[in-house]
């Protein structure tokens, strides 16, 4: 090997050693300018308006459920609709036997007849001075009592069930045969939906409700129905919340109600509605910049002096970018940390 390559091998060593040594220095030089301070990518709190949507899930129901009674426990003689059926307002839905009840009623009758026969007979031997007050009083209280059991009696209705609205019925629990329920304890001899329009019961999430309004849009979609698609609107929320016992949060139950226009819906089935959530003028952060865990949410602030602090918030809607921020100490132009897990045991 010449003298000239190695001389040229030993330049070009000294050559790469410079560069490392300046390289080096200059990264001395910038780590003192900043102090020994790390860099870190930040974006700024902002006052914006955000969109986002939520889906809620609940049972569709008809507009109206009435659960149908007897007004007597007797026994039902024929039932005069079926499952799936539309009835009228007034339609007779089963006959009932009365013919012990209607019994019952003559012997009630005859009671009362009797005691107001007593009672005028008392009445009189009190005026004549023949029986004291206390005889009076005791052909009272038994007219009184009669009375009240003769009229307990309604004869007129007690032989039919009938439908309280129009609707379709949706669910028979007698048969021919049977007793009548008439207790609340029991189940309803009849359920009748007005099925005209429907209504989805849902619970929101806490965070959601400050953007849930009545009058709201909403659009409501089910498995049970493949394709299609109805609108309707937000009509109740209410008043106070719940504790969701799968999850232990708060949510607050709300109904929308929708009309069923080009296809007639089935009801007990699940559904979703989609609400798209508006808020005006809020306070935002990248979502990159929230930590959250199972404490907190929090984002850490960079201040102007190069210090670190960090802030609790409380997030509402977000629209895959930037979230709102419901409460925390934050103000607008805040310097945030973006993605400050990467640096959590530092800051």
């Amino acid at each position: 090997m010449n003298d000239a390559g190695v001389i040229g091998r030993v330049t070009m060593k000294k050559f790469l050693i410079i560069l490392l040594v300046l390289a080096a220095c200059i990264f001395c030089f910038f780590m003192f300018m900043n102090n020994g301070k790390k860099e870190y990518a930040t974006d700024t709190v902002q006052i914006s308006d955000i969109s986002s949507s939520i889906t809620i899930k609940g049972t569709v129901r008809g507009r109206d459920e009435r659960k149908v009674y007897s007004d007597s426990p007797n026994t039902i003689l024929s039932i005069s609709v079926k499952e799936g059926e539309t009835v009228r307002k007034g339609q007779i839905l089963a006959v009932l036997d009365i013919e012990k009840l209607e019994q019952q009623y003559e012997i009630a009758c005859i009671d009362y007849e009797n005691a107001k026969r007593n009672y005028d007979n008392m009445t009189a031997l009190f005026e004549s001075g023949s029986v004291p007050a206390d005889s009076l009083e005791n052909a009272k209280n038994t007219l009184d009592k009669a009375e009240l059991v003769c009229r307990s009696y309604d004869i007129e209705n007690a032989g039919e069930i009938i439908s309280p609205i129009d609707g379709v019925v949706t669910k028979i629990n007698c048969s021919e045969g049977g007793y009548a329920s008439v207790s609340l304890l029991q189940q309803p001899a009849f359920v009748i939906e007005d099925q005209s329009g429907y209504i989805l019961k849902a619970d929101v999430k806490e965070k959601h409700v400050p953007s849930v309004y009545v009058g709201q849009d909403a659009e409501i979609t089910s498995e049970a129905m493949g394709n299609i698609t109805a609108f309707g609107k937000v009509t109740e929320i209410a008043p106070s919340g719940k504790v969701d016992q799968k999850t232990g949060s708060v949510v607050v139950p709300v109904t929308v109600e929708f009309d069923a226009l080009q296809e007639k819906w089935m009801t007990g089935i699940s559904g979703k509605a989609k609400l798209v959530l508006t808020a005006k003028d809020a306070l935002t952060v990248p979502m990159d910049a929230v930590l959250e865990n199972s404490d907190e949410t929090c984002v850490y602030v960079l201040n102007k002096d190069k210090s670190i602090r960090k802030a609790a918030i409380e997030t509402g809607i977000n629209d895959g970018v930037r979230i709102q921020v419901v409460s925390g100490e934050l103000e607008k132009n805040d310097t945030v940390i973006m993605n400050p897990g990467i640096y959590d045991s530092d800051l």
